[in-house]
Formats: C-alpha cells, structure tokens, sequence
C-alpha cells in the first residue's frame, strides 16, 4: 500500500512488439526507477485486435506503477513505440487508447523509430529492424520523420523472423516437391520436426506451428544461420536477398529526408536478426549494396552502429527532452542502464 504520493515526477518509455514489450521509468535527472518486461503489445497479432491490444495495454501499465509505487499523475512525459502503428488511422486508434487510460502528453510513434532515439544522441539518423518483422525508419535534422516497410507482403518487406522462417520452410518444400535447389535446411529441419518422410514434412511444420509457433520460429531461424555458416547456398541467398531489400529500403527512406550530403548518417542495425544472428550475412550484404552497388552522384554516406541498448531506452531519452529537461541526458540514460545490469548480474551470479 501507498501511504502518500511521492512528489517526484518521471517519465515513461514504452517499446511494444510483437514479441515483448518493454518499459521504463526514469525521473527528471535521468535516473533509472524501473525498468520492466512484459508480453507482446502489437495488436496485429491479437484476435481482438485494439480491443485485446487495449486491455493488455492497461494491465501492463497498471502493474508498471504498481510496482513502481507511483501514480500516473506523476509522468510529466510518455513515449510510445508501438508495432503495428504504420498508418494514420492506426495511429489515431492508439492515441485514443493511451488518452483513455489517462496519460495526455505523450508522443507515439512505429517503434521502429526507437532505435534512431537510442542509438544517436542527436535523435536523427536511420534506423533498420530486423526482428520479429522488418522495418526501416528516419529522422532528419528538421523533424520530418518516413517509414518503409512495416506492413508485411504488401510492402514487399524481406526481414524478421517471420519472415525468414516461412523462407526456410518454402525452399525445403521446392527441394521436395518443385524440382529446388537441395539444402542443408532439409536435414536440419528433419531433425528438428522428429521426421524422416517428406510426406510428414507439412504436416509435422503445421502442427507445431499451431502448438508452439514462437518456438518453432526461433529454433528454423537458428538452422537457417547454421546452415549458412556450413555454406549452404540456399541459406546464404535468403539472408544476402534480405540485407538488399533493407539496403535498398534504408536508400529510399534516406532519399526522402533532408539530410547533410558532407556528414555521415547514423545507420542503427536493431533487433534480434541483427544484434545476435549468428551471421553477418545480412549486415554485409547492406554495407555492400550502400557503399558499392547503389553508389550514385551525390551519394550519402553512412556510420552503421549497431544497437547495443534497448530501444526503450530511446523512448526515455526523447521522453526526457519533450519534458523540458535543458540538459541533454541521452548518455545519462544509457549509463543507469549499464549500472542496472551489473548489479543484476551481481544478484544473478550470487544466487548460482
């Protein structure tokens, strides 16, 4: 129980995916006061759509001061990165919702977006995400924000786990039935599904899809970059055909912003197929593409970073800036963070 309203005043920073959601409490110094995970906030995914999205949302918020022993009144500033918030029409519907569980000045925005916030201390730059879907974002020194991608099939998106996952299972499928290419993939997902028969193959793939999809996702994601290490030739050209559509998605979405031909543009690489796939396929095949083989007069210049924080963390920061706070605290963030996590890992290593 609270006896009393702390005086203080914080801001909230949301990354919600499709995945997990993560959020953050900080206050007006920078200080960390929570940091905490939950499950996925995309309404995409949900049956219910908005609806479902809405209820888990205010539960997930409800818990986060609850355990942070504060109230709402106390968050001066909220930033929300949301997937699944691609149109203007979505976007209104999860304005409405934040509005309805009482937070009024906030910013939301594709969590795509979070990543250019916590990887470059200015808040401008590109940002490409490559987890559990694919998209690739911008903001340029004037403000003016551009999405690409995000919507799946319908924007020609070639990333994510999803993604890559259905890649996997349709090769196999050629090399069984439509005269493809043989793959490593096959034996490796043989393995994985318990079979020796290709006659089982779908049948097998479809019933764990449906029992534990999450699962079965991540483990094909794993034998697609094992595959590609041992040289599979399949598997290279799905992770090298990905890296050019986000080389070519980063290009179109730079050509739409304002940025300085003479300075280099921060490149932020996020989410789990860049940060800790087991190769760099992907990653190559982007530098590459940008630096060779879209080269044109005039042509930008990029500084790949690859992300090392929690987007969140970028919701904080920018959270803190539209709060007012003259000093820029982007570092300050970063670093209570980094605190946070040794002293976890202090706990973690103490309980072994």
């Amino acid at each position: 129980m609270r006896n009393s309203i702390d005086i203080k005043k914080y801001v909230l920073g949301i990354d919600g995916g499709g995945t997990k959601t993560l959020c953050a409490l900080y206050d007006l110094q920078g200080d960390m006061h929570i940091i905490k995970q939950y499950g996925p906030t995309n309404h995409e995914d949900f049956q219910e759509g908005f609806q479902e999205c809405r209820r888990k949302l205010f539960d997930i918020l409800d818990d986060l001061l609850n355990t942070g022993e504060i109230f709402r009144e106390q968050i001066v500033y909220s930033v929300f990165g949301m997937a699944g918030v691609d149109t203007k029409k979505q976007h209104q519907k999860m304005s409405d919702i934040i509005r309805d569980y009482g937070l009024t000045q906030f910013s939301l925005l594709n969590d795509a977006y979070l990543g250019i916030m916590a990887g470059s201390t200015n808040n401008t730059g590109i940002c490409a995400i490559n987890g559990t879907g694919f998209c690739v974002t911008g903001l340029d020194p004037e403000g003016n924000a551009v999405q690409g991608g995000g919507i799946g099939p319908l924007t020609g998106d070639k990333g994510g786990g999803g993604y890559l996952f259905e890649q996997c299972v349709s090769h196999v499928y050629d090399s069984l039935y439509k005269h493809g290419c043989a793959t490593l993939l096959k034996e490796k997902l043989f393995i994985l599904l318990g079979i020796t028969d290709a006659s089982d193959f779908i049948e097998r793939m479809m019933e764990q899809k449906e029992l534990h999809q999450e699962d079965l996702i991540l483990n094909v994601n794993k034998i697609l970059y094992q595959a590609a290490k041992e040289g599979d030739t399949v598997a290279i050209d799905i992770l090298s055909e990905v890296g050019e559509c986000y080389a070519k998605t980063i290009l179109g979405v730079t050509e739409r912003l304002q940025f300085d031909h003479n300075k280099k543009i921060p490149l932020i690489l996020a989410g789990s197929q860049f940060t800790k796939a087991e190769s760099e396929i992907s990653i190559s095949t982007i530098k590459s593409k940008l630096e060779n083989d879209f080269i044109t007069v005039g042509a930008y210049s990029y500084d790949l970073i690859r992300l090392e924080y929690p987007c969140v963390l970028g919701a904080v920061s920018f959270a803190l800036k539209k709060a007012g706070c003259k000093e820029n605290l982007h570092e300050k963030v970063m670093r209570e963070y980094d605190i946070r996590q040794r002293y976890q890992n202090k706990i973690s290593d103490r309980m072994q």
